[in-house]
């Protein structure tokens, strides 16, 4: 079995320069078919092409009209395994498991990781610099309880204490201690730390950072009239831009913005009137420092994601899949405002695809390397660094990652 990434062709190849894709299909005309890709420059493709060592790489399948051959997009093959692969759901790093292997990135290579690593399942945020995993459970005598713990020193979790606990989080009575607010949130906090956001019965949303360099933001005031439904959900951007949706009473979802502040804080409210109704808000990813991409659906739909809300700065878009009838699967940040998403229907192993929407929101079928995900495969997207994105491919007999640029456009 070999599982060490071709390091030395893969920066090669991400160093070659990128040039825009020829004429795409338009969102309203997508076939399930990928037609397109982007492209590389000529010179590009001739280095590719001089690199035999794990690279895969496709001619594409040309459009209807196209006489010229395109070149190839630098897939680069990284690791092969005999078990399918399940990638932690991270923002950046690697932590994989693969039948009874579970694997990190080191120094470029692929490294067997901690024993503890998932000894509290996946982990969210950053590997191995800011990830942390969730805890929490009900007890009979102590109410709620919760437990964040953050990866330290590349091998323990170690446990993470809310300090200052806002006064009216819990109550005590006869030597008990029950949970007294509404709702709460926690996600790993685009600005670092873990940012654990609470709704308390006085209307007020109450932020405390776990273990972050950065301020908790200031308390945010849920009280006026225009404001009379609960949150449902809270996410924060890299900048400390705040995203709180909610819902009108006519099923209207609504998200209120409101930018990094420590005072007289300015909130605006845009509505996203095409989500379908009964959607709540699931997993955010950052685009860039202030916008967001946020997955949509019933609350029952397990990992699939019928819509994407896409914006910030007051400016959002409510977008399905560019395949008729298909769900997201996954999603992930590509270069700055773009985005890769594995696209099928509602179950797995339907015959993903991977589609890649630019910064005009534009969508494109990205074919893979030839022969490969031909039979029903099932995807996993991972983003390695800043740079690379790393993507499983889950074949009845086949389970190989590939890695391509996250820059496309």
């Amino acid at each position: 079995m070999d599982y060490r990434p071709t390091t030395a062709a893969l920066s090669l190849l991400l160093a070659a320069p990128l040039v825009p894709a020829c004429e795409k299909p338009s969102p309203a005309t997508a076939d399930p078919t990928p037609h397109t890709a982007t492209q590389i420059t000529a010179s590009a493709a001739s280095r590719a092409a001089e690199i035999q060592d794990g690279i895969q790489s496709q001619t594409l399948v040309k459009p209807a009209l196209e006489a010229e051959p395109e070149p190839e997009l630098p897939w680069a093959r990284v690791a092969s395994f005999d078990a399918p692969i399940d990638f932690a759901p991270l923002t950046t790093g690697v932590l994989l498991s693969a039948g009874d292997q579970t694997l990190t990135l080191e120094g470029g290579e692929l490294v067997e990781a901690p024993a503890k690593a998932l000894k509290h399942g996946p982990p969210q945020g950053a590997w191995p610099d800011n990830a942390w995993t969730t805890k929490t459970r009900v007890e009979e005598r102590a109410g709620l309880y919760l437990r964040m713990s953050k990866w330290k020193g590349n091998n323990r979790w170690v446990a993470q204490p809310i300090k200052d606990v806002p006064n009216d989080l819990m109550w005590e009575d006869d030597g008990r201690w029950y949970e007294n607010y509404g709702e709460f949130w926690g996600h790993v906090g685009g600005r670092g730390g873990y940012l654990l956001a609470v709704y308390d019965w006085e209307d007020t949303i109450t932020f405390r950072r776990l273990a972050g360099k950065n301020f908790a933001p200031i308390d945010w005031t849920w009280d006026d009239e225009s404001n009379a439904n609960a949150p449902l959900d809270v996410f924060e951007a890299p900048s400390g831009r705040l995203f709180v949706f909610s819902r009108d009473d006519d099923g209207t979802m609504n998200v209120d913005e409101r930018g990094f502040c420590r005072q007289n804080c300015k909130v605006e409210r845009h509505e996203l009137a095409k989500l379908e109704p009964g959607a709540y808000p699931k997993a955010s990813v950052a685009l860039d420092d202030e916008h967001l991409a946020v997955g949509f659906a019933k609350l029952d739909s397990g990992p699939s994601t019928k819509q994407l809300a896409i914006g910030g700065e007051g400016q959002w878009i409510v977008e399905s899949a560019p395949v008729a009838t298909k769900v997201f699967h996954a999603y992930t940040a590509g270069a700055s405002g773009e985005l890769f998403a594995v696209v099928g229907f509602g179950e797995r192993g339907d015959g993903e695809q991977l589609w890649h929407r630019d910064r005009e929101g534009e969508w494109t079928a990205l074919a893979l390397p030839e022969g490969v995900g031909e039979d029903g495969a099932r995807f996993e997207l991972a983003r390695a660094d800043a740079d690379t994105l790393w993507v499983a491919v889950n074949d009845d007999e086949d389970h190989t990652i590939y890695a391509l640029p996250v820059a496309l456009g």
